[in-house]
């Protein structure tokens, strides 16, 4: 019973310290303000395009990391369909928003490349108008944060 209750408790405390520990992460990494969004592929990946001098002149798909949303490739069911179309349409506005998708204007993007994940996928961290993507996708209620581990359903 003992082990239980600080399971409970280690996982709780995890799930609670984990999201703020990432977002202070994410305020020490330096950043690239020379890529711009090309598009959305869904609400927590984007293709982005970066000068020569900064990523070889192409594109690429980009997981922009710290939070998960509904997978509209491969739903569970309608709901997560719809769910994932709104947070497509929401992640678009907010790059629109600050200019950071190609043909918008004065760009406020800003780019932290960390690695790649296990579909190839370039992890990035981003920022708009100073303003983390991670941060305002959750508060907006289009993803959850996501530290890497198991995920939970949308249905």
């Amino acid at each position: 019973m003992a082990w239980a209750a600080i399971f409970v408790v280690t996982s709780v405390g995890y799930a609670v310290v984990a999201p703020i520990v990432d977002d202070l992460r994410s305020s020490m990494r330096v950043m690239e303000t020379e890529c711009r969004v090309i598009r959305v592929i869904d609400g927590d990946t984007v293709e982005i395009g970066c000068p020569k001098e900064v990523r070889e002149g192409r594109s690429f798909s980009a997981r922009i990391v710290g939070y998960d949303t509904p997978e509209l490739y491969s739903p569970q069911c309608d709901a997560e369909l719809v769910a994932a179309e709104a947070a497509s349409t929401a992640l678009t506005q907010i790059l629109r928003g600050g200019g950071a998708m190609v043909g918008q204007g004065e760009a406020g993007l800003e780019v932290a490349f960390l690695g790649a994940d296990k579909y190839d996928r370039i992890l990035v961290d981003l920022r708009v108008d100073g303003e983390r993507v991670t941060t305002a996708m959750v508060a907006r209620g289009h993803g959850r944060r996501y530290l890497g581990g198991l995920r939970g359903g949308w249905c």
